[in-house]
């Protein structure tokens, strides 16, 4: 694993994330495939998917999934996320997961997972944490504002950051 070329230099990239996560589906020996949890990161309000490989959940049939808030346990029923939801789950049979959501709010959610349908299931796989952001302009006092400006195609390039500066300076109450 430590040797695949995808995870040179981009240990948090996302085809990183899944080369580890089929590994560990695959290898369950291995002591670090424990601690591991896939973390991808999403927009908020944007339908999006996720992949997982999932050893736990190889061979289980139908799978669902529920979003839970960061700091719970999967299948705490007290903790299941109303700022987001599962919009359909395929896969399972193979190991691979594919989960569609829809999230609605900045922040992490955990992606847990079980076997079966219905309020029978049990979400006791931790499939993956999604890192939520809000990727709208936070721009809004002028149509020149660094959202529009090519000068930040790379938001955290020095240009940019000179260039939301003079903004902020004309438009102090923006942002």
């Amino acid at each position: 694993l430590c040797s695949e070329s995808v995870c040179d230099g981009a240990l948090d990239s996302e085809e990183c994330q899944l080369v580890t996560a089929e590994y560990c589906a695959f290898h369950s020996e291995d002591r670090g495939c424990a601690l591991y949890v896939p973390v991808f990161m999403r927009a908020a309000n944007e339908a999006t998917s996720i992949e997982v490989h999932s050893g736990a959940l190889q061979g289980q049939g139908i799978v669902s999934a529920q979003l839970y808030e960061a700091g719970c346990a999967c299948g705490d029923s007290s903790c299941a996320s109303n700022a987001g939801s599962v919009t359909s789950v395929s896969g399972g049979d193979e190991g691979l997961v594919v989960v569609e959501l829809m999230m609605s709010a900045s922040r992490t959610f955990k992606v847990c997972a079980g076997a079966g349908s219905g309020s029978g299931v049990q979400y006791t796989v931790h499939l993956a944490n999604v890192l939520v952001a809000d990727t709208s302009c936070q721009f809004h006092m002028s149509e020149s504002n660094p959202c529009t400006s090519p000068l930040c195609e790379d938001p955290v390039s020095e240009e940019c950051q000179a260039y939301t500066a003079e903004y902020c300076s004309q438009f102090p109450g923006d942002g």
